[in-house]
């Protein structure tokens, strides 16, 4: 090996050595919905780095399954007070729901039920006015 060739080695380790004196871990702990996640993405875009196609992937679909935990939680809300029946459009939302795959999106006319069911159900209107008795993420308005 050349002096050349060793001189590249050993500035390259010394970039490495450098590189890895500046990395930092952060544990984060915390009660569910406290935030943490929070915390990582905007550690990410204060330092800029990139959003990967698989922490997108994996962001939607966290979304689509909060969403989908959070209309079941209504659903057994209405059930549970008892005050007021599902409309038809409520019941098929409900049955989809069960019906539907976790890994993977929802899709657009799935959103636009979702959408139609919170906008004109009574029932699921009641019962997220007493959102305060049962658990729901606070984001699903």
């Amino acid at each position: 090996m050349g002096k050349a060739a060793s001189d590249n080695v050993e500035l390259e380790l010394l970039k490495q050595e450098i590189e890895n004196i500046f990395k930092f871990k952060v544990l984060l702990l915390g009660a569910g919905e406290s935030g943490k996640s929070t915390v990582v993405k905007q550690l990410k875009v204060i330092h800029k780095k990139p959003v990967t196609e698989q922490e997108l992937k994996l962001t939607a679909i966290s979304l689509h399954q909060n969403l989908e935990d959070c209309w079941k939680a209504l659903f057994h809300a209405v059930k549970s007070f008892k005050e007021h029946d599902l409309s038809p459009k409520a019941q098929e939302l409900e049955q989809r729901l069960q019906e539907w795959d976790q890994n993977e999106r929802l899709s657009s006319d799935m959103g636009l039920l979702i959408q139609e069911v919170w906008d004109n159900d009574n029932a699921i209107q009641k019962a997220y006015s007493r959102r305060s008795e049962f658990w729901l993420l606070d984001s699903l308005a």
